[in-house]
């Protein structure tokens, strides 16, 4: 691959990343919970995750094609090709773990107390 094509395409893949974010950090902004510390700690969890499997790919996609070009390689390769797909399996359970956290969150924070309610209703009259 020519080093034009190799930067066009490191140069998408950083445009994808952040696309994701952005539409990440969108959906943060949406949501009930009001912790801006913890928001801002699953943006950095969710960025993290999105990097590792990217860069995972990346090197299993590199690591595929010799293997491809020459099945000899695989005695020699392929105990990191499986890293990086076991890297990328691990990426992909942090942000269903991530995704579980914020839903939990979530129905903590949309949860009414009855106590508390009954108080509000009559501290108002």
């Amino acid at each position: 691959m020519s080093s034009d094509k190799t930067i066009i395409n490191k140069t998408q893949r950083l445009n994808e990343i952040q696309n994701k974010l952005k539409k990440f950090g969108s959906l943060l902004n949406d949501l009930s919970v009001s912790d801006n510390q913890l928001k801002a700690l699953w943006l950095e969890i969710y960025e993290n995750s999105v990097l590792d499997r990217c860069n995972a790919e990346r090197l299993y996609n590199d690591l595929y094609v010799e293997l491809k070009q020459n099945p000899s390689n695989h005695a020699i390769y392929g105990t990191q090709v499986a890293k990086y797909l076991e890297r990328m399996c691990k990426s992909n359970q942090q942000l269903l773990n991530l995704a579980e956290m914020i839903s939990k969150q979530q129905e903590k924070e949309s949860t009414i107390d009855a106590a508390s309610l009954l108080d509000s209703i009559e501290n108002s009259r």
